[in-house]
């Protein structure tokens, strides 16, 4: 059978992974973002260590090091995924220069939010989901960026810009209802990224087009 553990900085991340996963490989996770599916003859984990997430630094490496050792051991692929942040080389070299002592290509293995593109790609998971919401809903975001402009527009009060991630939270915020139920929907956790009135899952276009082909080649058979 087939296993893979895929690393990733976030339950964000697993959330997300988890779905296009299944929407996109016709296989299913349970609450902790495990799969298993002997018809299909694949083991998948998404995992996260709390406390490590860029795998920047050879303290943290330290703690998560046996586990990719282990894997190594049993025949388990490590896969990692991260934001590349500001600089996409960066955050390559740098998981290149920590991951070290175990089997691992960082030009194969890795992958870094939100569209992998060497030389012209920054960003994060967030910046992705910016780009797959449903268009019918564009307009939610209009309105953010014109709450984020007059803040811009008094530079004297120095006010901060609220983060991206308090961006998706308001986009669904204003989609989900007001019910706690429907509140709780908003936790990254809880949140469907099948649901196709938010987001447009299409692995055959940009942006997803090149997250598919990562995965396809280390899950498909």
């Amino acid at each position: 059978m087939k296993a893979v553990d895929i690393w990733v900085e976030g339950v964000a991340d697993q959330k997300f992974l988890s779905d296009v996963i299944s929407e996109w490989f016709n296989l299913s996770f349970d609450k902790d973002f495990k799969c298993k599916d002997a018809d299909q003859n694949i083991r998948i984990q998404i995992r996260q260590v709390e406390g490590i997430s860029k795998f920047n630094s050879k303290s943290d490496w330290q703690k998560v090091k046996p586990f990719f050792e282990e894997n190594q051991a049993s025949g388990v692929k490590n896969l990692i995924i991260l934001d590349a942040d500001e600089d996409f080389e960066k955050r390559k070299d740098e998981v290149k220069g920590t991951v070290i002592e175990v089997e691992f290509a960082s030009d194969k293995d890795l992958f870094l939010w939100p569209n992998h593109q060497p030389h012209t790609e920054k960003g994060d998971l967030e910046n992705l989901l910016e780009q797959i919401i449903n268009p019918e809903h564009q307009l939610i975001f209009k309105c953010w960026d014109a709450y984020e402009n007059c803040l811009r527009s008094y530079p004297d009060k120095n006010y901060t810009t609220p983060a991206r991630k308090t961006k998706i939270y308001a986009y669904l915020e204003a989609l989900l209802g007001e019910t706690q139920s429907e509140k709780e929907n908003l936790k990254e956790k809880k949140r469907d990224y099948s649901n196709t009135d938010h987001w447009i899952l299409d692995h055959t276009k940009e942006p997803l087009k090149h997250l598919y082909e990562f995965l396809k080649k280390h899950l498909k058979p």
